[in-house]
């Protein structure tokens, strides 16, 4: 009997026609978002139509996990030269962490080399934190520190339960701090059987009171019970993911602990509602001020914990003649609401935003430094009704902005007509990026002292660099102030050193040799070793 052949394909059929708009609905809720936004809206033009609220995705507030089999996907769609067009530098380093958590080496080397960033511990510890060795290995050989200001390496691979990548950080130069411990006792990974002498704090009995089960908690007792900070304790048990959240929180109670500070991590979880009603039921528990403000200001807080709240709570009342409040004591919140227009909303219908003490122009100065646009939008909106004034916006609006890495954020205040000032570019801690909206800056106003160089470069940010070249960014004088900066108290990782050296940019190796005396990082030597290398060879004196 002949073999069955396979059917040859048929050039007149479309393999797209499977994603009808009523499949491709159910397909896109067992997705995760970033697989929407980069893979399953690409497929073709139905799919790109159905999906086209998905353009966009917060990936330095996204907690997603992405299964490894997508990140390939990711790479190449990262890869192609329009993709990140306006990601800023979290954006990117984002995508980094992912590849890095995949597993694949391959992936992690590729989607660095499409984003343009030096590897920090973030990266590193992405990769510890799935046990990961060999990419972290490869990530020591290219310079990526165990520590620096953006974390600690050992700090996720603890919080992971990845004891044999702890012992291979700590080999590499990691230093053990509590830190690490607390993390751990966050997820719940064996924080009773650590080896070393531990500094009971206020941090440890959170982390174990949220991320351990009872009898571990029961276990630390001795201990915890000797501090004066037991509040937080059943602050955190009423947070707490385990299952057995509900018997921690009873047993703390029944071992004395106040339960009327009980509520306020609560009320950030997603299920705040069920969570602070269980303790209202249980202990006759009465909402705080504080658990408002908590479920306001924390991104997993949802609007209808903040309207369940508001309903609970006394009206706020201002008196002129003793400049206090009543019943609330102190403002409702001066931060955004996490960027939710829901939660703002829900404020401004109570008549908790247009007071003395919780001013929403405060609240637009951290939408703006944040980058929620969105909810800085709705602000702008809701100060003009207010004050009954079309603008307001001036410079300083800008450079909240611009500390954001938002480029949509940007574009939306230009379009408002908001003032520009060529020091926008002097946030280094947290400028990142900025192709489309920041650079149009530059181009209006460009700086000549090298700062936006200089500021790329610690940010460990090549594409920028590359960028700012390209679109004739003055270097700025030749006294190589701006690489001292760079070099010094700015701490920029090697590989963005050389970039900056091997371009032209302005340096003077003797003043480079006196700033490294102001760098704090873990590469110091390395750096000494390089910068000593190009002075001798450069003929200058110290």
């Amino acid at each position: 009997m002949a073999e069955a052949q396979p059917d040859e394909p048929c050039e007149d059929v479309d393999p797209s026609r499977v994603w009808q708009p009523a499949l491709l609905a159910n397909v896109a809720r067992f997705l995760p978002s970033v697989a929407l936004t980069h893979i399953l809206r690409l497929v073709d033009s139905v799919a790109a139509d159905e999906l086209k609220e998905h353009k966009i995705v917060e990936f330095s507030d996204s907690s997603e996990p992405i299964p490894p089999y997508m990140i390939p996907a990711l790479v190449a769609h990262a890869s192609r030269p329009s993709t990140l067009l306006c990601a800023g530098l979290n954006h990117r380093r984002q995508l980094v962490r992912w590849a890095a958590a995949s597993g694949d080496l391959a992936s992690l080397k590729a989607m660095i080399e499409a984003v343009g960033v030096v590897p920090t511990s973030l990266e590193l510890g992405a990769a510890a934190a799935v046990g990961d060795l060999e990419a972290c290995r490869w990530l020591l050989e290219q310079g990526c520190p165990v520590s620096d200001r953006n974390g600690r390496a050992l700090d996720d691979a603890a919080g992971a339960g990845q004891r044999v990548a702890c012992e291979w950080l700590i080999a590499h130069g990691a230093k053990v701090t509590e830190s690490a411990v607390w993390a751990a006792a966050r997820a719940g990974h064996a924080a009773a059987d650590v080896d070393f002498d531990i500094l009971v704090s206020r941090e440890l009995i959170k982390s174990i009171a949220a991320g351990c089960d009872l009898a571990t908690l029961k276990r630390w007792w001795p201990q915890l019970r000797e501090t004066d900070t037991l509040g937080v304790t059943i602050a955190s048990a009423a947070a707490s993911p385990t299952p057995d959240w509900q018997e921690k929180v009873a047993w703390l109670a029944a071992e004395g602990v106040d339960a009327t500070v009980a509520g306020f991590e609560a009320a950030a979880r997603p299920d705040g509602i069920t969570r602070l009603e269980w303790l209202v039921e249980r202990f006759e528990y009465e909402p705080r001020m504080m658990d408002l403000t908590w479920a306001v200001e924390q991104k997993r807080g949802t609007a209808e914990t903040v309207e369940w709240l508001l309903q609970r709570l006394p009206k706020a009342r201002f008196s002129e003649e003793e400049e206090v409040f009543f019943g609330f004591m102190r403002p409702v919140t001066q931060r955004s609401a996490g960027g939710s227009v829901a939660k703002l909303k829900a404020l401004h219908e109570a008549g908790c935003l247009d007071t003395p003490m919780s001013p929403p122009e405060m609240m637009l100065t951290d939408a703006l430094r944040c980058g929620y646009p969105d909810a800085a939008m709705w602000l702008i909106n809701l100060i003009r009704g207010l004050r009954r004034r079309k603008s307001g916006l001036e410079e300083i609006h800008y450079k909240f902005a611009a500390t954001s890495g938002n480029p949509l954020l940007m574009t939306m205040l230009s379009l408002l007509r908001c003032p520009m000032g060529s020091s926008a570019w002097g946030y280094r801690e947290r400028l990142q990026d900025q192709d489309r909206a920041t650079l149009a800056g530059a181009r209006q106003r460009p700086a000549a002292s090298g700062t936006p160089y200089a500021i790329a470069a610690v940010n460990g940010d090549l594409r920028t660099l590359g960028l700012l070249r390209r679109l004739g960014m003055p270097f700025g004088p030749s006294n190589g102030r701006a690489f001292c900066d760079a070099v010094g108290s700015g701490a920029a990782p090697l590989p963005a050193l050389k970039w900056l050296v091997e371009a032209g940019f302005p340096v003077r190796w003797g003043a480079a040799v006196k700033a490294l005396g102001q760098r704090q990082a873990g590469d110091c030597e390395a750096v000494r070793a390089w910068v000593e290398a190009q002075r001798q060879a450069a003929g200058e004196e110290e």
